[in-house]
């Protein structure tokens, strides 16, 4: 039967926001896999050489960086070992340990990560903790009291990219609705009565007064997109500028031994059968100026994110010795430990919430996450 209009409301926002948002993630998506195309303006590089475009991917180094050092090392409710032992169980039933790993991965790329509880028949009364996507998820958050009024989960994209499976999450139940005949039809619904709703959002770097997240690439991306321009440059330079050019006086086409010869691009000797004939050579193009002006973008990179300079290729002759690697990684370890407060205090609401469904009642807050 057909949803109530409240519902199919809380769909159709769902529905805007994640439109509005989708052409960031998919920026954020490309630049973390190095497949974004730049825009050139065609004044050094034509249009026939945009093919050696070279993407140089410092945006999954900015990602990576942080996210492999966001190790869970434990999980503790204080004076309470049952309790500790439930959630261990929930964590090593849900596979979290690498599942966690995508939804810290989404909240660095996106700026936004969903973790949803829900029940599980086939895991002895353990709750499902699911990582989701934050390109099919939208929440709704209740502002006074900083949590979750209502989430819509919307997948199964048809053809026209209309989705056709709609979860939508309030506090006291979860609906499944699939799109059919033009409008959404209930599915399934399960009352669970929690009186919270089963997921939780977790966003990087948010400010005061907005409930969305920022990328840890948007800093990095202005430098990513000019320093890939600049490579490309040298590439099209090395196709046309750094081998050596040739210059002959007095020779015509039929004075060469083969028309290979006339011909040649990279062969190091000419056969010619005019002994008049004089060749020059001009001295090959200089390239230094590239190398160092990607030298700069890659300081400039480690100044914006922190991180130590060698981390975007720039290499001294010497190794840097154990105090000198301390002091430079003292600010990439200060932004991991900002970056873990936030993921822990979401990543700890969660498996409070699976606790509860489990039927384990804990205090809420009391579940400390351990980096």
């Amino acid at each position: 039967m057909a949803i109530s209009e409240a519902e199919v409301n809380q769909i159709r926002k769902a529905q805007a926001f994640l439109a509005e948002r989708a052409p960031y993630d998919r920026k954020m998506l490309s630049f973390y896999e190095g497949r974004q195309r730049l825009v050139h303006m065609g004044l050094a590089v034509p249009p026939q050489l945009q093919q050696l475009e070279l993407v140089v991917n410092w945006g999954r180094s900015t990602v990576d960086t942080i996210e492999e050092r966001q190790d869970v090392k434990s999980i503790i409710v204080p004076d309470d070992k049952g309790a500790a032992d439930v959630i261990r169980r929930i964590v090593d039933a849900n596979n979290l340990d690498s599942e966690l790993c995508l939804w810290k991965r989404d909240r660095l790329v996106y700026g936004r990560g969903f973790l949803s509880v829900g029940t599980n028949e086939d895991l002895n009364g353990l709750p499902i903790v699911q990582v989701e996507s934050p390109r099919e998820m939208a929440v709704r958050i209740d502002r006074r009291h900083r949590r979750v009024a209502y989430a819509v989960r919307l997948s199964q994209v048809n053809e026209f990219g209309q989705p056709t499976l709609a979860t939508l999450y309030q506090p006291d139940m979860t609906l499944v609705a699939r799109w059919s005949g033009g409008q959404w039809v209930e599915d399934d619904r399960d009352e669970h009565n929690l009186g919270v709703v089963p997921v939780h959002p977790s966003f990087n770097r948010r400010m005061t007064g907005e409930w969305v997240g920022h990328s840890e690439m948007e800093d990095v991306i202005p430098l990513i997109e000019a320093c890939t321009r600049t490579l490309t440059n040298l590439q099209a330079a090395v196709e046309v500028a750094a081998l050596p050019k040739r210059l002959i006086f007095g020779a015509k086409k039929s004075d060469f031994d083969t028309l290979d010869g006339f011909l040649n691009y990279l062969q190091p000797f000419l056969a010619l059968a005019n002994k008049d004939a004089k060749a020059f050579q001009f001295s090959a193009a200089d390239l230094k100026n590239f190398h160092e002006t990607v030298e700069l973008y890659g300081k400039l990179a480690a100044s914006v994110t922190g991180f130590p300079a060698r981390y975007f290729g720039l290499i001294t002759t010497n190794p840097p010795a154990e105090g000198a690697i301390r002091a430079e990684e003292s600010k990439l370890v200060k932004r991991v430990e900002r970056v873990n407060a936030e993921a822990g205090n979401d990543l700890s609401a969660t498996l409070w919430l699976a606790a509860k469904l489990s039927g384990t009642d804990i205090p809420q807050g009391l579940v400390n996450v351990q980096w």
